[in-house]
């Protein structure tokens, strides 16, 4: 069995790993169900990451006990561990704006708007579980060829374009009552 020479640099890590198999997954899902259903599907996947990540935060913050500054700070910190460079734009009352200027999942999903769903369902999840419900709207994306993305996070439960979350409780079940 030979070796493989010493002066081939391999740049492969796990993290581009993922990355890649996100990415494909991503692509394969768009091609197959078209861009539209594709972002249903990754939503799903996107909720149940932000489940994750909210169980995560909650084993050290109480939701409930966040100020709108605190979970404004949140989100950001969130989408910024996960690769992001999410900052507060406009913070109020009724809601939350937040730009972001790196892609958190990498520049290859240029072109791959249903990806796009995963940040924003991660952001969903958590701040529905600080307000109780939450409707994130993306007025601009980086994978639309933007020059950033722009988010809003409703908070005051009016209606309107994005996706509205609702807080869960560990069974799944909507607490709201609705």
């Amino acid at each position: 069995m030979s070796s493989v020479p010493t002066a081939l640099k391999l740049e492969l890590d796990r993290e581009k790993m993922l990355s890649e198999c996100v990415r494909a997954f991503g692509a394969m899902i768009e091609d197959v169900v078209g861009a539209d259903d594709a972002r249903g599907y990754v939503s799903i996947v996107g909720e149940r990451i932000g489940e994750f990540v909210a169980a995560e935060i909650a084993k050290g913050v109480d939701f409930e006990s966040l100020s709108i500054d605190q979970m404004a700070d949140l989100l950001v910190e969130v989408q910024n561990l996960l690769g992001g460079c999410f900052d507060v734009e406009v913070q109020n009352g009724h809601q939350i704006r937040l730009t972001n200027t790196q892609c958190p999942y990498s520049t290859q999903f240029a072109g791959r708007q249903s990806l796009c769903t995963l940040t924003s369902s991660i952001m969903g999840t958590v701040a529905s579980m600080c307000n109780g419900q939450a409707r994130v709207q993306l007025l601009e994306t980086i994978a639309q060829n933007g020059a950033c993305c722009r988010a809003v996070v409703h908070l005051d439960g009016s209606h309107g374009a994005g996706v509205t979350y609702w807080k869960r409780c560990r069974s799944g079940v909507d607490e709201s009552g609705s």
